[in-house]
């Protein structure tokens, strides 16, 4: 008569580990197998033993490791068993030291499923999450630094675009526009639909005006050193240092229109402007160049 492996008493360990250790569970059946063949009372014992196993198994693999002691004091009345365990251990990387040395848990081997087990698959999703666990985890640190650099990335772009006379005057045109009520708060300005806002509309209004008239102060003062800039006579040395008080300047009025929440839209209007410009300029040089050409001189030169 076939041997029914379901009434087993070591079944309980096999549905336990043989998922996805096979070998190993073959080896606690073997071990349940030697013991079940002296009648019920050999049973009785199996079933403990095995379930001492179990426990075995479950403590070494949330440690890494069991010592001796753990091992030997449990299963040293059966040498067969004690020999089966220990294999058993082996298959699932978890160590039997000697009680006085510090073992650090290991890391546990990655479970394979049978799929991954067959060799290489073009399942895209299968190899994208044997990818995916790879890589480790961002830590807290890693993702402050990379919303940092996001940060930092932003506030440059914000300075390219609005940090430029042109910009200045956009958002100057806004202010004018505003204050003459031709256009809302909200088309200026993010925030206003916020569910808690910490600032009323009205307050926040005040308050793009005054940063406004800040940033028209610094309009002013640009054009003055630029103006210094494109003076022929201006010395190196003086001009390193206009260049730095312009760029300084351009960076408080950033710094200040960020402070407004200026609107994202109205920041990539000012972008699509400066772009349009700048597709112009370029139209405008390949039409001096061609000019120029018959006389083998830049328009550079030929100014």
């Amino acid at each position: 008569m076939a041997h029914d492996v379901s009434r087993h008493p070591v079944t309980s360990i096999a549905k336990h580990s043989c998922r996805k250790r096979p070998a190993a569970a073959v080896a606690v059946q073997k071990v349940g197998n030697g013991e079940s063949r002296n009648g019920a009372n050999a049973a009785s014992k199996s079933n403990h033993k095995q379930e001492i196993v179990r426990e075995l198994l479950d403590r070494g693999r949330r440690q890494g490791f069991l010592t001796t002691d753990d091992v030997t004091g449990s299963l040293n009345s059966d040498r067969a068993l004690l020999a089966e365990a220990k294999l058993l251990f082996g298959e699932y990387g978890i160590r039997v030291v000697e009680p006085e040395e510090k073992a650090p848990p290991l890391r546990r081997p990655a479970r394979r499923s049978a799929a991954d087990q067959d060799g290489p698959t073009n399942d895209p999703v299968r190899v994208y999450l044997r990818e995916m666990g790879q890589v480790s985890l961002l830590t807290r640190e890693g993702e402050v630094a990379i919303a940092k650099r996001i940060e930092a990335g932003q506030h440059a772009r914000q300075l390219a675009v609005l940090g430029t006379p042109l910009g200045l005057r956009e958002v100057l045109l806004l202010a004018e526009q505003l204050k003459k009520n031709t256009i809302d708060l909200k088309y200026v300005i993010d925030g206003l639909d916020a569910i808690e806002p910490v600032h009323t509309p009205e307050e926040r209004r005040r308050d793009f005006f005054a940063k406004a008239t800040r940033i028209k102060r610094i309009d002013v003062e640009v054009a003055k050193k630029l103006s210094s800039l494109a003076n022929r006579r201006t010395g190196e040395d003086a001009r390193e240092r206009l260049r730095g008080e312009v760029d300084d300047l351009f960076r408080q009025a950033t710094q200040l229109l960020r402070e407004t929440r200026f609107a994202r839209l109205r920041f990539g209007d000012t972008t699509q402007r400066l772009t349009e410009l700048g597709r112009e300029l370029e139209r405008l040089r390949s039409q001096a160049c061609r000019v120029t050409a018959p006389l083998s001189m830049s328009p550079e030169q030929f100014r």
